[in-house]
């Protein structure tokens, strides 16, 4: 498949990284990772009922009562992606990457298992979260993706885009094209052992670390933004999403 693409002043932001729904489990890179897709599609089934996102990106017209339990079908809160299309969905230019993201949805060809997670190590992959349905978010690079990507068991390598990351309050923000409230803050959940250069990323941007927190996926910041500087953000290596 070739990979496509209002909160008040001072609102604060709810987000968590990089998991797609509240039920989907997660792990690191070693270790067994639960297998948890009936509990999954009974959320996405629930999700889907009780509200339809207008920012939810498709790259099938299809119902989504046939996508649920579809091995092709990749689920995430911005996007329902079907691997075995050759297009992908149509993501704005501004929230394309545009280079390497090192993070990218790796889909097996069948129910995930240690087999899979051995390959995925054995490319140099670091599993972040599971991704329904039959995949992971992995951090790796480009040219190691490319190369897992020709893998027997692997169905789909696609890129873990910028648009793929931002909460919805965001989008709908950008969609109205207003700016963002003088004193936006978010929480940005990052990588493992990326604080670092994500903090020297966030003081680029202008934005200001006033909080530090963790999670099992990784460590949290809490910054403040400057006036619609949480777009640039959506492209580094962390997740933005208005808390409150």
């Amino acid at each position: 498949m070739t990979p496509s693409r209002p909160p008040a002043a001072k609102a604060s932001a709810k987000f968590v990284f990089p998991r797609t729904l509240e039920s989907v489990a997660t792990a690191p890179s070693t270790g067994s990772v639960p297998n948890r897709q009936s509990a999954v599609a009974k959320a996405m089934a629930d999700r889907s009922a009780n509200r339809q996102s207008p920012f939810r990106l498709r790259n099938t017209s299809r119902p989504f009562r046939e996508l649920v339990r579809d091995d092709h079908v990749i689920h995430l809160a911005n996007a329902l992606i079907d691997s075995s299309l050759k297009e992908g969905v149509a993501i704005p230019p501004e929230w394309q990457t545009t280079a390497d993201p090192k993070a990218y949805i790796v889909q097996s060809t069948r129910l995930l298992d240690a087999d899979f997670r051995s390959k995925i190590a054995a490319a140099g992959g670091q599993i972040i979260s599971y991704i329904p349905n039959n995949a992971y978010l992995v951090r790796i690079d480009g040219s190691s993706a490319a190369t897992l990507s020709s893998v027997d068991g692997v169905q789909a390598i696609l890129p873990y885009e910028p648009y793929y990351k931002v909460d919805e309050q965001l989008l709908k923000l950008a969609a109205s094209g207003q700016s963002s409230p003088p004193e936006l803050t978010v929480k940005l959940v990052l990588f493992p052992n990326e604080a670092a250069q994500a903090e020297e990323q966030i003081k680029q941007a202008g934005a200001e670390i006033v909080g530090r927190d963790s999670t099992p996926f990784g460590p949290v910041l809490v910054v403040k933004l400057p006036a619609d500087g949480w777009i640039g953000l959506g492209k580094a290596r962390q997740e933005p999403r208005p808390t409150g």
